[in-house]
């Protein structure tokens, strides 16, 4: 599941009620924000990367989020970030520009193309949570995954409800 909150955040409190639902496997928070990359309308998302791979099944295939540091970027490859094609987005090594709602840009090196895919889609493009602190600004999470055992999937939706958090 994705979980996404629109004025508040996901913080510890959240997270350990979720935890404790009969079926929920892992909560992982992250952080996002709309950016343009390369004057195309995209975002960026910072969170613990191998968490995230792990429970939204995050696939990278070239380079590695070990090599994600300051200066660096994961991006989504091809059509999934403006491009017409798959082959014409950025590649590992090259140089793209992120605006953010300022009207801020920095320059990041491609240090790793992930897959796209329906949970990329909620993350956008990834970056280290310096890059993403002075760029976008310190800011708590505000959306989450929500892993689930196997054929819970129902039990979950009918507990969460009752505890008011809205699943889609």
């Amino acid at each position: 599941y994705f979980l996404n909150s629109t004025g508040g955040s996901i913080d510890d409190e959240l997270v350990t009620a979720l935890v404790a639902i009969d079926g929920v496997e892992q909560v992982t928070p992250f952080r996002r924000a709309p950016v343009a990359l390369n004057g195309d309308p995209s975002a960026i998302s910072t969170a613990d990367f191998a968490a995230l791979s792990e429970s939204a099944g995050v696939k990278i295939s070239e380079g590695s989020f070990d090599d994600l540091g300051p200066g660096g970027i994961v991006v989504t490859g091809g059509a999934a970030i403006g491009g017409s094609t798959a082959d014409d987005g950025p590649t590992l090594g090259s140089t793209v520009t992120l605006t953010n709602s300022g009207g801020d840009t920095v320059d990041l090196e491609v240090v790793g193309i992930v897959d796209a895919s329906i949970d990329v889609a909620f993350t956008g493009n990834f970056v280290a949570a310096e890059t993403f602190d002075s760029f976008i600004g310190e800011t708590e999470p505000a959306s989450a995954f929500v892993d689930v055992a196997s054929g819970a999937q129902s039990d979950v939706e009918e507990l969460a409800r009752h505890a008011g958090v809205p699943v889609y």
